[in-house]
C-alpha cells in the first residue's frame, strides 16, 4: 500500500493567507478629491472575533480526521462496519456525551481485537479456528488500507471546501467592515496595505473593531 500523505489531510489549511485586491473604490464618491487609506485584510480576518471562531471551527475539523486517520491506520482490525460507525461519530461538529460514549466503546473493542490478533500472530501451532480469526484480521485489514486512501481523498476535499465557505464568509464580514469605516472617514479608495505599505491612513484596527461589533 502507498504510504498515506498525512499533509494533505491536516497540512495547508488555514484563513490566513488572503490576499483581497490591490484596491478597491468605495460606492457613493466621485473620483475628483480622492481621499485614500490603507487596509490589512489578513490582519483583520486573524484579529476578528469571527476569523478566530472560524480559524477554530477549521482546526477542529482537521484535528477530528487526523484523530480518526490515526486510529484506523493503527489498529487496522477494525469492521467496515465499526468504521463507517467510528467515522460518522468522530466527524460530528459536536460530539454528545452517548456519542462520546459509544465512540470510545468501538475503540476499546478494536484495541482489543488488534490485541488478540497479535497473540494468535505469535502462535507457533495455531489451531484452525485460529488461522480463520487469523485470516479474518487480514482481510480487515486490506479492507482498512483501502478504506484509508479513500479517506484522505474524501477528507481533503471537505477540509478544502470547508476552508473556502469559511475564508469567503469571513472576508465578506471583513470587506463591509472596510467599508462602513471609510464611509464614516469619506474615504474614497482603499489600498490593500500590501500594495501601499507607507499610507498614512489606516483603517485596519478601526475595521477590525466594527467588524468585531456586529453580531
Amino acid at each position: 500500500m502507498q504510504k498515506l500523505n498525512k499533509s494533505r489531510i491536516w497540512g495547508g489549511f488555514a484563513l490566513a493567507g488572503l490576499l483581497y485586491a490591490a484596491l478597491f473604490i468605495l460606492p457613493g464618491f466621485q473620483s475628483g478629491a480622492e481621499k485614500t487609506a490603507v487596509v490589512d485584510m489578513n490582519q483583520i480576518i486573524q484579529g476578528s472575533n469571527l476569523g478566530k471562531a472560524n480559524t477554530d471551527r477549521l482546526n477542529k475539523a482537521v484535528a477530528s480526521r487526523r484523530g480518526l486517520i490515526e486510529f484506523v491506520a493503527t489498529f487496522k482490525v477494525l469492521t467496515l462496519e465499526q468504521a463507517q460507525s467510528l467515522r460518522s461519530l468522530e466527524l460530528k461538529e459536536t460530539m454528545t456525551e452517548t456519542d462520546k460514549q459509544q465512540a470510545d466503546k468501538i475503540k476499546a473493542d478494536v484495541r482489543a481485537a488488534d490485541q488478540k490478533f497479535r497473540e494468535l500472530s505469535q502462535k507457533s501451532n495455531p489451531s484452525e479456528a485460529d488461522r480463520q480469526l487469523i485470516q479474518e484480521y487480514a482481510n480487515r485489514s486490506a479492507t482498512m488500507n483501502q478504506t484509508l486512501e479513500r479517506w484522505n481523498q474524501e477528507f481533503t476535499d471537505e477540509l478544502t471546501d470547508l476552508q473556502d465557505r469559511l475564508r469567503q464568509q469571513t472576508l465578506e464580514k471583513a470587506k463591509a467592515a472596510v467599508d462602513e469605516v471609510a464611509k464614516k472617514q469619506g474615504i474614497s479608495v482603499v489600498f490593500e496595505k500590501t500594495f501601499a505599505v507607507y499610507g498614512a491612513n489606516d483603517l485596519t484596527d478601526a475595521a477590525t473593531k466594527a467588524m468585531n461589533a456586529k453580531p
